[in-house]
């Protein structure tokens, strides 16, 4: 396979067992640390806050990319940056108004951040194609967003096609991120349609050996 960055999610491992999770993480050389958070609302589930996450970072060096799957993320840019994200990703299917996404996403690329949209499994590569020139990643979620553990949506892997083929035809160098039931079986098949960042939740968590799995997933 490519070379492909590994990002651990925190979603399937418990905030009590997180710090010892993160030390195997580094010893893994996982690269991003993909930390979701959900408010209850725009998805079927609710997890940690920014000040969880502020506890977080400060137990790791990996790259924190955030995914705020929540109403109204413009509004909680500000409190996650100074939690200490380096990356976040919000929702295409979060905004009312086109307009007010452009906007959120100038603003976020003004407070310094990597600029990532994410998109749920009905929404097409077309949809976005003109935001695609704003962001440093689009994140395509291969499940349902809202819990782990879910099967791998294999139409996924056309989308993921679709968004490297609209990459090179628009000269564009955004990330492709991917995220919802990668595991060692179907890793290869989603770097090879073009992931270059696979997110792995319930998958690594659950693993005999953590350490090889992340091995077996860079490939």
């Amino acid at each position: 396979m490519a070379k492909v960055l590994v990002a651990p999610s925190t979603l399937a491992c418990p905030l009590v067992e997180m710090t010892d999770y993160l030390q195997v993480l580094k010893t893994a050389n996982a690269d991003w640390l993909h930390c979701d958070i959900m408010d209850g609302k725009f998805v079927p589930n609710k997890t940690f806050d920014d000040i969880t996450l502020s506890l977080i970072t400060k137990k790791t060096d990996l790259y924190i990319d955030v995914h705020l799957m929540v109403e109204r993320p413009r509004l909680l840019l500000s409190r996650y940056i100074r939690a200490g994200a380096q990356g976040i990703s919000i929702h295409y299917e979060a905004f009312k108004s086109r307009l007010e996404l452009i906007d959120t996403l100038k603003i976020m690329r003004n407070l310094g951040l990597k600029v990532g949209l994410a998109i749920k499994p009905n929404t097409t590569i077309n949809e976005v194609s003109t935001l695609l020139s704003l962001i440093d990643v689009l994140l395509i979620m291969s499940v349902e967003p809202g819990f782990g553990g879910q099967k791998f949506i294999l139409g996924t892997l056309t989308k993921i096609m679709e968004a490297k083929r609209m990459r090179e035809e628009k000269g564009l160098h955004y990330l492709i991120e991917v995220d919802g039931g990668i595991n060692i079986d179907n890793a290869r098949a989603v770097v090879g349609a073009g992931a270059d960042v696979m997110v792995c939740g319930s998958a690594l968590y659950k693993a005999e050996n953590r350490i090889e799995y992340v091995a077996k997933l860079k490939g």
